[in-house]
């Protein structure tokens, strides 16, 4: 937390990410255009296609990608060399996990993922 959202055009197939692991993984060169994302790198979840997305008042994103009432929701954690990314139908941690991405950093950092984040 905080957390931002943009919106974006795919422009085109973007170099590999290095150090990214997903089931689906992609790179995607973007155009943005509108965003209330700070100054410096920022790892992203990319949501292709149509997606009304919100911001709360306590600054987190919320999603609805199939028009029901239980919102998805975003988190990322880090695990003992990575950032752990994830989206999540209803609350995190207690919803059900539906995305799941690894950045490896190659260097340590202090762990604070809970095992419902990192388990494949």
């Amino acid at each position: 937390m905080p957390q931002s959202s943009a919106e974006a055009v795919v422009t085109g197939p973007g170099p590999a990410c290095l150090g990214f692991i997903a089931r689906q993984p992609a790179s995607y060169s973007l155009r943005i255009l509108r965003e209330s994302m700070g100054a410096g790198p920022v790892l992203m979840i990319a949501v292709v296609g149509r997606a009304k997305l919100s911001v709360t008042n306590s600054r987190e994103v919320l999603g609805d990608f199939d028009n029901d009432p239980r919102k998805e929701t975003f988190r990322s954690c880090a695990s003992s060399e990575g950032m752990h990314l994830t989206v999540w139908k209803g609350s995190p941690l207690t919803g059900l996990r539906v995305w799941h991405g690894y950045y490896h950093l190659d260097y340590s950092v202090e762990p604070n993922c809970t095992d419902k984040e990192t388990v494949e």
